[in-house]
Parts: C-alpha cells; structure tokens; sequence
C-alpha cells in the first residue's frame, strides 16, 4: 500500500493531522508514504503537521517516503528529505505521471534528491525488480 496524505474538508490542527498519519504507518501493509505535506504549489499549503515526529515513526516502522516530482507538489523538499535520510528512511522517486507526458517529471524528484544528498543505496526503485520486491516485502518493522 502506498498512502498520500489525508485530504480532508475539514480543518485538522497540527496535532490531529499528525496523528491521523501516525496511526496509518501502524497498518503492516502501508509500504510507502506520498504526498506527504500534502502540498499543491500555489493551490494548497502543505498540511499541518509535526514532520519530525512522522519521521521518526516512518523509520520506526519501516516505511518509505516518496520525492515527488510533480511540479505541482515536489513533496518533500530536500530539508525534509535530508532528515529522512538522516533516519535511514528509504526514498522512492516519482514522477506522479498521469499521462506519458508527464514522465519527464522524474528529473524534478531527482533534482530534490540530489539536492538533499541522496545516494543510490536510499533509493528503492533503483532496485532490480526481483529486489526491490523482496526489500518492501521485509521493511515492514
């Protein structure tokens, strides 16, 4: 399972919404995290929310988190990608393509991640598939 963070109608305060993410990485099957401010540049502000904290639970419990390289969101930013890797969390990179078109993406979550400092060792999809499948299947603390 890969989650985006919770789009909800109603206002959530820092607390709840931390909450509210904290409690989905209890679900053994939740492999990665996406979207995870939640942010879409110049049409929502990134949601609420303790990154620390939600860091920390992610390294906790095994789970990855996604660089997304959609222009409209590049989710998470290189600080917040910086202290995941400063947790040993492992990185997937995305080109949140939803058309062919937009997979040229992939250089913006790349970017990110060079910015930030990432190797190839933090990044799960440049796995052969044979690995990358026995790696998520074993993350899971």
């Amino acid at each position: 399972i890969v989650i985006g963070s919770i789009h909800s109608r109603f206002k959530m305060d820092i607390e709840q919404m931390t909450e509210r993410l904290s409690r989905a990485f209890d679900n053994p099957h939740l492999h990665v995290w996406g979207h995870a401010t939640g942010r879409l540049i110049g049409e929502r502000e990134p949601y609420a929310l303790h990154m620390e904290k939600l860091l920390d639970k992610a390294a906790a419990r095994g789970v990855a988190i996604e660089i997304n390289g959609s222009p409209d969101r590049l989710d998470l930013s290189s600080n917040h990608t910086r202290m995941a890797l400063e947790r040993k969390i492992k990185l997937m990179l995305s080109t949140d393509a939803h058309s062919v078109t937009q997979l040229d993406n992939l250089r913006f979550a790349v970017g990110t991640a060079l910015k930030a400092g990432v190797t190839r060792q933090a990044v799960l999809n440049t796995l052969p598939l044979p690995a990358f499948l026995h790696t998520l299947k074993h993350m899971r603390h």
